[in-house]
C-alpha cells in the first residue's frame, strides 16, 4: 500500500497543524517535504523544526548554502544544532558577494567574525543599520550585590 498523498494545508489550518499537539512528527516532516518541493523553503524548515527532523533540515541547509540564503541557513543550522567555522562563513560571504548578493554576504561576514568586511559590504549595498543610541537607554550597571559577588 502506498503512503497517503499529503497536500499543503490552507493558511488557516497551517498554524493549527504546525503548533497543535495532535500532529505527529511524521506528518510534520511529510508536510515539510511538500513545502520544500514547492520551493516554500521557510515553511519547510518550520515543519522540519517542529518535527525535530534534523536530517531533512540538514538537506535543506545544503540548499540554503547553494542559494547563498543566510537567514534560511542560520535557521537550518539551529535546527540541526550545527555550527560553521569562521572560515566556512567567510567562504560563503565571498561566494555571495561574487554573485552580487551583498545583503547575505554581509550576514555571512558578520557570522564569520569580519566586522570590517561586514561594514564594507553593507555600505556598498546601501544597507543602513540604525543606531539604538536615540532610545536613551543607559548601559546596565551592576548592583552593589553583584559587584560584591565578583
Amino acid at each position: 500500500m502506498s503512503p497517503k498523498k499529503i497536500k499543503k494545508p490552507n493558511a488557516l489550518n497551517k498554524g493549527e497543524i504546525l503548533f497543535g499537539d495532535k500532529t505527529s512528527s511524521e506528518k510534520l516532516s511529510r508536510l515539510g517535504k511538500v513545502y520544500e518541493e514547492q520551493d516554500n523553503l521557510y515553511d519547510a524548515i518550520d515543519f522540519y523544526e517542529r518535527a525535530k527532523d534534523k536530517e531533512a533540515a540538514a538537506a535543506l541547509a545544503q540548499i540554503a548554502r547553494k542559494q547563498g540564503n543566510a537567514f534560511l541557513l542560520k535557521k537550518c543550522l539551529r535546527v540541526t544544532e550545527t555550527e560553521l567555522s569562521a572560515g566556512e562563513w567567510n567562504a560563503l560571504a565571498t561566494e555571495a558577494e561574487a554573485a552580487g548578493n551583498k545583503a547575505n554576504a554581509a550576514i555571512f561576514y558578520q557570522e564569520g567574525g569580519q566586522p570590517q568586511e561586514t561594514a564594507r559590504v553593507r555600505e556598498e549595498a546601501g544597507i543602513v543599520v540604525p543606531s539604538l543610541d536615540h532610545l536613551g537607554a543607559e548601559p546596565l550597571q551592576e548592583t552593589e550585590e553583584e559587584q560584591e559577588e565578583d
